[in-house]
């Protein structure tokens, strides 16, 4: 079962919804996989990705891009290069894709990575049969951190010359979204694990291989840049984690400040799924995971 949650503008609703889903993914025969695609000029295995493409014509894609805290995991990773298969057998082509891990490469490394990897497809999909207007992002974790990084934040594609609207729609699963660290003389009393004290900054920022500073990493909390420009976003919670993190919270969040400012957002939480097997059960065609985010993109 998927239960759905709509939250109105600004209020965090926490009432889950009940919903059943209707029957599994329709199952494609054919299609192909082009592997090891380098979508910069001179970019090594960390700047390819793998496309898997239905035997249809006109399909829509999607830029799948993987988790690992952004320090490590890899495209061919299971299940990510399986799941992309299992949409191909939907008739959804899917790019896994890699990106340059930190510590090596600092933020913003990762974000421009995944915005060449998606002008790479919006460029070349077309020659595949596919739809160049039908590109949706999909991320799990730290890809989720990403895809939405890259959809609220207009300036990384704008950097490339692409726009939100070339977006067809944004799955973020997995992540926090409204992590904003304050630095105060006391924690606010709703969520202590939200405060860094001053004399931890420099700590706290040891931990985050990511990022050089506190700022930098606050600029890349997705909530902030949230506007009536996001393209149509939903996104997917497991519902073992909506707590502790509190991915469920940041999730209304994101979802109510999009509604406010006229976004088409939603907000999915899949029950009796847990941060990773939310992902690893996506692999199956009737998982109500792989069917929710298949009813997304033919819905756009």
């Amino acid at each position: 079962m998927v239960r759905r949650v709509a939250f109105p503008p600004l209020i965090l609703a926490l009432a889950l919804l009940l919903a059943g889903h209707a029957g599994s993914a329709q199952v494609v025969q054919g299609g192909g996989a082009e592997l090891d695609v380098p979508f910069v000029e001179g970019g090594g295995s960390d700047q390819q990705l793998d496309l898997y493409v239905p035997s249809a014509r006109g399909f829509p894609t999607i830029l799948f891009v993987h988790g690992g805290s952004l320090t490590s995991g890899d495209r061919k990773d299971a299940p990510y290069a399986q799941m992309c298969q299992t949409f191909q057998a939907a008739g959804v082509a899917c790019a896994a894709t890699n990106y340059r891990l930190a510590p090596s490469h600092k933020w913003p490394a990762q974000p421009h990575d995944v915005v060449a990897a998606f002008r790479w497809l919006k460029e070349n999909i077309g020659t595949r049969g596919g739809d160049p207007e039908r590109i949706f992002l999909f991320g799990h974790s730290s890809g989720c951190l990403l895809v939405a990084v890259v959809a609220t934040d207009t300036h990384y594609l704008e950097e490339q010359g692409l726009r939100p609207e070339d977006i067809a729609g944004v799955l973020p699963m997995g992540c926090r979204l409204n992590d904003r660290v304050e630095v105060t003389a006391t924690p606010p009393p709703w969520y202590e694990a939200s405060w860094v004290p001053p004399d931890r900054v420099a700590a706290y920022m040891a931990g985050e291989a990511a990022f050089v500073s506190l700022e930098q990493r606050n600029a890349a909390v997705p909530t902030m840049h949230v506007t009536g420009r996001l393209p149509p976003t939903l996104v997917l919670i497991a519902e073992g984690e909506r707590f502790f993190p509190p991915v469920l919270r940041d999730g209304a969040e994101f979802v109510g400040r999009a509604l406010a400012a006229g976004a088409d957002a939603d907000l999915a939480i899949l029950a009796n799924r847990r941060h990773m097997t939310a992902i690893q059960l996506m692999v199956g065609a009737e998982d109500p995971g792989l069917v929710t985010v298949v009813a997304f993109v033919r819905a756009h």
